[in-house]
């Protein structure tokens, strides 16, 4: 092996390491509240952050810029979000995060 090799394994095993890990939380669902039915995803990374996502009935994906430090809190969030801006998920396509 030349030291050109060495270099090349320590940038692979690098990448791969920079890559966080993605887990889905089982708070995870379908849910319908004021004749809006969205899709909450919410996922965990290997910085114990989770990362809230919610999909409407039109495959639109609103995520939060926000992440939550438990998958419960961002449950609340996506629900509290519902009840209060049901409006917001309803047939609105949305590039801008909810918060």
């Amino acid at each position: 092996m030349t030291d050109g090799d060495d270099d090349d394994d320590g940038d692979v095993a690098h990448a791969d390491d920079s890559v966080p890990d993605i887990i889905e939380s089982p708070l995870s669902q379908q849910v319908t509240r004021h004749g809006v039915t969205v899709r909450i995803e919410i996922y965990g990374d290997s910085h114990d952050r989770w990362i809230l996502e919610v999909v409407d009935a039109e495959n639109a994906s609103h995520v939060w810029e926000e992440h939550f430090e438990t998958d419960q809190q961002a449950l609340d969030e996506a629900l509290r979000a519902l009840d209060e801006e049901p409006l917001e998920f309803f047939g609105r396509i949305t590039q801008q995060p909810l918060n």
